[in-house]
């Protein structure tokens, strides 16, 4: 069984029976409420290959009927499961802009970025996860200061446990370093609340993560 991760048009490719070419290969399709559609055809690539692009317009299990000249041979399952977006849509909330370091101004707490968003101080207080390219390391820090004079520059609160350098990946997350919620605010701690914890911190990465789970 095909698997889709989103819905809208893919392609279905057909192998026809020993590779014969030049056939006249044709499909019904039946969507997720069982219903059938009008006769398709294949277009024909080479070598035996053909190819139907075809609108999978909602999420479930479709599946085909296959002919070879009129002639039934094959039947075809697809899947189109939208649960990645939906975990995506979640990881967009822990982490937003996605850049490189383009330079490094003070080893390890000052750097320019490739690009980031134009208002002065749009990124303090946030954290930002920063990886080394080299070894694959990560590490998160505070932004205590974002600068947009004629750069997108970047300080952070202490010094990177590895030497920034150009290159490296840079995270910032959609979280604020101390952000202000029902009760007080939270530490960094319980903002990256583990899956150890109950997920029972309002507004933490675990509650987010737990609550994904239950969901699905």
């Amino acid at each position: 069984m095909a698997t889709f991760y989103k819905t809208g048009t893919q392609r279905i490719l057909y192998k026809s029976v020993g590779f014969a070419t030049g056939l006249t290969v044709t499909c019904y399709m039946w969507d997720t409420s069982l219903s059938k559609s009008a006769l398709q055809t294949l277009t024909e690539v080479s070598d035996g290959f053909y190819y139907l692009d075809w609108d999978f317009s909602s999420a479930g299990v479709w599946f085909a009927k296959f002919y070879e000249g009129g002639i039934a041979t094959i039947s075809g399952v697809f899947r189109v499961d939208t649960e990645v977006a939906a975990i995506k849509a979640v990881t967009d909330i822990l982490f937003g802009h996605s850049t490189t370091i383009s330079s490094v101004v003070t080893p390890d707490t000052v750097f320019d970025i490739a690009d980031g968003i134009p208002n002065a101080d749009g990124y303090n207080n946030m954290v930002i996860a920063i990886k080394d390219v080299s070894s694959g390391y990560w590490i998160t820090k505070k932004v205590t200061d974002y600068d947009t004079t004629g750069h997108f520059r970047i300080t952070i609160d202490s010094d990177a446990e590895f030497p920034l350098a150009e290159n490296d990946i840079v995270k910032f997350s959609n979280l604020s370093y101390s952000p202000t919620v029902a009760g007080g605010s939270l530490t960094v701690d319980e903002i990256l609340d583990g899956l150890t914890t109950g997920h029972d911190i309002p507004n933490s990465v675990g509650r987010k993560i737990g609550r994904l789970r239950e969901a699905f």
